[in-house]
């Protein structure tokens, strides 16, 4: 069974609260708290339609070793921050600066020489595009607005069990498939 947690979430919206009120042609202050769910819920969807961390933010994955690779969740894969593994009681630290993450059908994993299989391994790790919403391409920026205005306008509504498809248009080449 593996546990994956965020250490640290976005310090940034891909959207600004100005920019989703421009956009839904509100003054800033009206429905403030709506419009900033709306943005965090736009970016999650997005980040779930597409399979890729729009914004940097700090994960750790913990998991049974299985074999030499030791697959993370989450795309793009920056950079890995801590690795260790435990077998009984006793921790080890793995030298980061020595493992080196890989591709494999979109997918990443990390090689772990040396680690015994079945020893319980916690990899830290930093997901996403960039540190900002420039960093974010403006055709997924778009469809998030879309998105924003489509709940903005149909929030009294029943939810909907499907994304607009001129928001799934948008997002679409970006989509991480896995099989």
């Amino acid at each position: 069974m593996s546990e994956f947690s965020i250490l640290s979430p976005p310090a940034h919206e891909p959207v600004s609260q100005s920019e989703a009120a421009g956009y839904l042609k509100l003054e800033q202050e009206d429905d403030a708290d709506l419009i900033a769910g709306l943005i965090r819920s736009g970016r999650e969807a997005c980040e779930l339609y597409t399979g890729q961390a729009l914004l940097y933010r700090d994960v750790k994955l913990t998991a049974v070793h299985q074999g030499q690779r030791f697959f993370l969740r989450g795309l793009p894969v920056v950079t890995l921050l801590a690795a260790s593994w435990t077998m009984g009681e006793a921790e080890t630290a793995l030298e980061v600066a020595q493992l080196a993450t890989c591709e494999q059908l979109g997918r990443t994993y990390v090689d772990l020489p040396g680690v015994p299989i079945g020893a319980r391994v916690s990899v830290s790790y930093r997901l996403g595009l960039g540190a900002d919403w420039n960093s974010v391409p403006e055709t997924l920026r778009l469809g998030i607005l879309r998105l924003i205005a489509h709940q903005y306008e149909n929030r009294s509504k029943p939810a909907l069990a499907t994304l607009p498809g001129a928001v799934t248009a948008l997002w679409q080449p970006y989509r991480q498939v896995h099989l």
